[in-house]
């Protein structure tokens, strides 16, 4: 290839970085609400970057192994709750009843 054909390659893989840079870092801004000065200020890196990758992509494993969340349950949840405190207290109304009964 020509010098001038080498150029236009390197050009263009520049303005794909800078494209994949921008974006990386709105989603930073829209995400986290942080600049990227902000991010390397407030979270310094102490780790090897290749070593906090894996450690992401472990992490990010481990939450998909969990599953979806079952928002159903949080009604569940509450209804099988309310019905234990309704059965409690008819429990202690019964457990006072008797005692009052045997005085």
């Amino acid at each position: 290839k020509q010098k001038t054909d080498i150029l236009k390659d390197e050009e263009v893989k520049l303005g794909r970085m800078e494209v994949e840079l921008d974006n990386l870092l709105q989603y930073l801004r829209e995400e986290y609400s942080l600049s990227f000065e902000g991010a390397k200020e407030q979270y310094q890196l102490e780790l090897e970057p290749e070593e906090a990758r894996k450690r992401v992509k472990l992490i990010k494993l481990s939450i998909e192994e969990l599953g979806t969340v079952n928002l159903g349950s949080i009604d569940e949840f509450e209804r099988v709750n309310e019905r234990y405190q309704f059965l409690t207290e008819q429990k202690n109304d019964l457990t006072e009843a008797k005692n009052t009964l045997f005085q």
